[in-house]
């Protein structure tokens, strides 16, 4: 069965904005849950999880990622979705920097040690990176773009969804 697990990452300010009086504003914080409640006080956004701005891409990887890796290991379909708005902080989750690598890093070492240690199954490794900008999907790998999202339906309920197009 399909599992989403949605969080929400309050990073830290980026430089240019730390001498500023800005601050992340969080309205409640319970249970390891994020409420927010918009001007209109309509109903508040749930997530699973919360990470707060002092937890480092290993602590995300070791939450969200660990388990989704070693599932592909095993053959089952898994994928790591960042979304945000401009300069959220989606690109340092996913790539990081030398100080601190994000989680494509961890995730890569993770499938090349897992994969050795499993030596009685041969494996065909592919990936693919994609960007979706504009309302435009972006194959970063090639450099392919304005990829076209198909879907192919498997039963009455469940569909395949697929870029033609990218790797």
């Amino acid at each position: 069965m399909a599992q989403q697990i949605v969080a929400v990452r309050i990073r830290p300010l980026v430089e240019r904005f730390r001498n500023k009086s800005w601050s992340s504003r969080l309205l409640g914080l319970e249970l390891n849950s994020y409420f927010r409640k918009d001007v209109s006080d309509s109903l508040p956004f749930v997530f699973d999880h919360v990470i707060g701005k002092e937890e480092i891409n290993r602590d995300v990887y070791n939450v969200f990622g660990k388990d989704i890796v070693t599932g592909a290991v095993k053959g089952i379909n898994g994928t790591i979705f960042a979304y945000g708005q401009t300069s959220s902080g989606k690109t340092h989750t996913m790539l990081g920097s030398d100080a601190e690598p994000g989680l494509i890093s961890y995730a890569m070492n993770d499938i090349f040690s897992l994969v050795q240690l499993a030596t009685e199954r041969c494996f065909l490794i592919s990936l693919s990176y994609n960007e979706i900008y504009n309302e435009e999907v972006h194959d970063l790998l090639t450099g392919a773009t304005n990829l076209k999202i198909r879907e192919n339906e498997v039963t009455a309920h469940t569909f395949f969804y697929f870029l033609s197009g990218g790797t």
